[in-house]
């Protein structure tokens, strides 16, 4: 991974971090609490493999075949509309986030990873998407 690819997710991950620390600060239920701090988690994890040098990220639960799909879903369906919103400018920003990476310099394998993450992330941007449109 280029150096200039590494800092911009580096960056990524911290502003993620803060914006999710702000939600924390509001009212949420306890599922939107514990799924708040689950991403918190997330991003923590992604920085210090970053900071690391190392980005075997594990697949996240919403990825397909992951036996917490279903469980994610729930959670998401029971948010507020206020967080729904929230949290999908969040996911459009990683969208944003991985469609810039693309346009950058890197090797073919670094394009390949990062399109099995914008896909996924495309994937759950429309499922939140979805529960806002059926809410």
């Amino acid at each position: 991974m280029t150096e200039l690819s590494s800092s911009i997710r580096i960056q990524a991950h911290r502003a993620n971090i803060e914006r999710y620390r702000k939600l924390l600060a509001g009212r949420l239920t306890r599922v939107e609490r514990e799924y708040v701090m689950r991403r918190i988690a997330e991003e923590r994890a992604g920085l210090r493999r970053l900071e690391d040098g190392a980005d075997d990220r594990p697949a996240p639960p919403w990825c397909a075949g992951n036996p917490l799909a279903e469980r994610e879903q729930r959670n998401a369906a029971a948010m507020t509309p206020g967080v729904r919103a929230t949290l999908i400018r969040i996911q459009q920003r990683v969208v944003e986030h991985y469609n810039r990476l693309l346009r950058q310099n890197m090797s073919d394998q670094e394009r390949s990873a990062i399109r099995e993450k914008l896909a996924r992330a495309e994937s759950v941007l429309s499922e939140l998407l979805t529960d806002r449109i059926a809410a």
